[in-house]
């Protein structure tokens, strides 16, 4: 037969795809964002741990609201079309039994970590305290 599957390829292969993206989504993000607040304020802005936690809390609900969401289309909500993974012999049934749902959470969770690393750099400049221009010194 064609397009025989093996699962294990799957849960091999896509964890690490999976957490990879999420890193690198939020690692670009993070560091577009810093990048531009640093022309815009003059000066570097470090990390802060207030912005660990917002970051995450921005994570959390943007992947709770976005899951939420998408699977409110009815061609995410498709799916365990079979009754045990003993019945999924391609790719195809396998698609057709996690596919759908499995894209929405993915989405939702790349998009989590789009959400943390946009959030984080703006919490962390909002931490700078501005510092005065001394003017020449008198003598």
């Amino acid at each position: 037969q064609r397009f025989r599957m093996c699962p294990g390829i799957a849960i091999f292969a896509g964890v690490p795809l999976v957490s990879l993206s999420c890193f690198g989504v939020f690692k670009y993000t993070d560091e577009t964002i810093r990048e531009a607040l640093k022309k815009k304020l003059g000066q570097d802005v470090p990390e802060t741990t207030p912005s660990l936690y917002v970051g995450g809390g921005a994570a959390v609900l943007t992947y709770n609201a976005t899951k939420r969401s998408i699977l409110l289309v009815p061609a995410f909500r498709e799916g365990a079309v079979f009754g045990s993974p003993s019945e999924i012999k391609t790719w195809m049934d396998f698609w057709r039994a996690t596919g759908p749902r499995s894209c929405a959470t993915v989405v939702a969770l790349v998009g989590g970590f789009m959400a943390a690393g946009a959030v984080r750099p703006y919490v962390d400049a909002s931490t700078i305290v501005p510092q005065k221009q001394e003017g020449p010194k008198e003598q």
